[in-house]
């Protein structure tokens, strides 16, 4: 009995070691290699293939320096260790180049010093201590520094977005050129620095940002690489030619055009008007095989107005004027669009696709209304309240937003140089590289404000599909499925009429059927018993 009692503890004290030895292992090749299971949709907890591919690309030592305190709130603790976390993972990718380190500046007032000289404030922060709550200050930025460049996110107030401004921060430094943007200024279009400037703030961390006034005959300058063309009122003849040869020079063409200008009256009341916008561009645009309509599209897929009547009245209504594209119906094999979950445009015109006679070119529309799709034409009823419904037959998908790729062919190759244009030594150029342009019908879909007052924290994908519009043209796909999955939405998915009243009715009488039903079975079941009883 004795010999067996021994065994048996031979045994588990051999079962004990085995294990112990094969922990040690695992630690031990765990701390030299890692993987981890990302079962997230759109694996937006693991770094994507281009920032891997990135940072595994550096061939020079790049600093990070992450200023966090460590005397945190509770609620920002977990933000602290998911920030090492993701850093962890650069540091894995980076083959030895990437150096991270934690500080803090309340440890050294000559470190607070410095990093509020770098542009990282100190934050207030609510802490609730021995049924206290106190005000304390403490810094949550990171700086990414490389020879003498730096570039600073001032705070980090959560992860869903770091790996875009980290991945963009050492693009940034690491990269000896920056691309131009340009904004077409000089035509009552959006100002960058008024109307745009949410969408500035965003820019600015990647590009150089400048205004392009073509009214006065110049041409857009060389260092421009995409040039943005938003909402213009009035372009002359000459403007058209300037755009047509940046175009033809393989510069990329970001177009926001309104085929209705729509008018908010503000005082007393809100009123709203609209009239017929001549577009000028759309002299081009038809030689490329696209074309913006005068008219607005309405959508049974749309997205709340908020609407002021009369004074110190304010209805939020649902308002078919304000589509609302969902994922269905972006194009998922276009980058720019692929990974988006929702957009609404306000007052938007649709394009229409013209027969292509250049072989050179590639039409794809990006993304387009829903089969309940509508358009109103002249007589525009803009009010919440007075909605026209659509004629019987008239209800089909309108396209919003189309790429073209190719190579183009200048409008004015067989044509004179208009007057006005600046024409010391200049010649026609008459084809251009493999370029790009992207044709949107609305222009107000990323203002200031539309975006504050309606839409930034409901639809921020608004924002995202801009951006990553600029990304393509200018930078190629480097960062476009990082932003991508900055944001994600999961909208209800829309229901027909029937679908409507089935779900009504099922919610009005299947709880009552239901507890009838269960009643009825445990009735027969009891009676059952009984019978078996007797």
């Amino acid at each position: 009995m004795a010999t067996e009692r021994l065994k048996r503890r031979t045994n588990y004290l051999i079962l004990v070691v085995i294990t112990l030895a094969i922990l040690a292992v695992v630690n031990f090749l765990s701390s030299r290699h890692f993987f981890r299971v990302d079962l997230s949709e759109g694996k937006i907890f693991t770094l994507s293939p281009s920032t891997r591919t990135m940072v595994g690309e550096l061939d020079d030592l790049v600093n990070i320096k992450v200023y966090f305190s460590k005397k945190l709130p509770s609620y920002l603790v977990s933000l602290k260790q998911q920030v090492g976390d993701l850093l962890d993972e650069y540091h894995a990718y980076a083959r030895g180049n990437l150096q991270i380190e934690f500080i803090d500046p309340a440890e050294d007032p000559k470190i607070g010093e410095q990093v509020r000289a770098l542009g990282i404030p100190q934050v207030q922060m609510r802490v609730i201590e021995k049924d206290k709550r106190q005000i304390v200050t403490g810094y949550l930025g990171i700086a990414v520094l490389y020879e003498d460049k730096t570039e600073v996110i001032p705070i980090v107030q959560q992860i869903s977005n770091l790996e875009y401004e980290l991945t963009g921060a050492i693009k940034k430094v690491t990269t000896d050129e920056i691309k131009t943007l340009g904004f077409l200024s000089g035509h009552k279009e959006f100002d960058i620095d008024n109307e745009y400037q949410l969408i500035k703030e965003e820019l600015a961390k990647q590009y150089q940002i400048e205004k392009v006034d073509t009214s006065g005959g110049e041409l857009v300058p060389d260092k421009v690489d995409t040039l943005v063309v938003a909402g213009p009122k009035e372009l002359a003849e000459h403007d058209l030619y300037i755009i047509d040869q940046f175009l033809m020079r393989g510069g990329k063409l970001l177009l926001l055009l309104d085929g209705v200008n729509v008018f908010k009256l503000t005082q007393p009341f809100q009123i709203l008007q609209a009239a017929l916008r001549p577009q000028p561009l759309n002299e081009l645009l038809s030689e490329y095989g696209v074309r913006v309509n005068q008219d607005l599209v309405l959508d049974r897929s749309m997205a709340n107005f908020t609407y002021s009547p009369q004074r110190f009245i304010r209805y939020s209504l649902p308002y078919p004027l304000f589509p609302r594209i969902t994922k269905k119906y972006f194009n998922q094999e276009n980058p720019v669009v692929s990974e988006l979950e929702l957009m609404v445009l306000p007052w938007a015109s649709s394009l229409e696709i013209l027969p292509q006679a250049n072989p050179d070119l590639k039409i794809t529309e990006l993304f387009k209304t829903t089969e309940d799709s509508w358009v109103q034409k002249e007589r525009f009823e803009l009010n919440p309240q007075r909605q026209l419904p659509p004629a019987p037959g008239t209800q089909r998908s309108y396209c919003l937003g189309a790429a073209i790729n190719g190579k183009f062919k200048s409008f004015y190759a067989d044509r004179e140089i208009p007057p006005g244009v600046n024409t010391s030594g200049l010649e026609t150029l008459k084809e251009s590289p493999p370029t790009q342009i992207i044709v949107v019908g609305n222009s107000a879909f990323i203002s200031n404000g539309f975006m504050e007052n309606n839409l930034i924290r409901q639809f921020p994908f608004n924002a995202t599909f801009f951006l990553n519009a600029i990304d393509w043209l200018t930078l190629g796909e480097d960062l476009i499925g990082i932003r991508s999955r900055v944001v994600i939405d999961r909208p209800l998915k829309e229901l027909s009429e029937s679908g409507k009243r089935l779900v009504r009715y099922l919610g009005i009488g299947g709880v009552p059927l239901l507890v009838i039903g269960f009643g009825l079975v445990r009735f027969m079941l009891r009676r059952k018993r009984k019978a078996e009883l007797i």
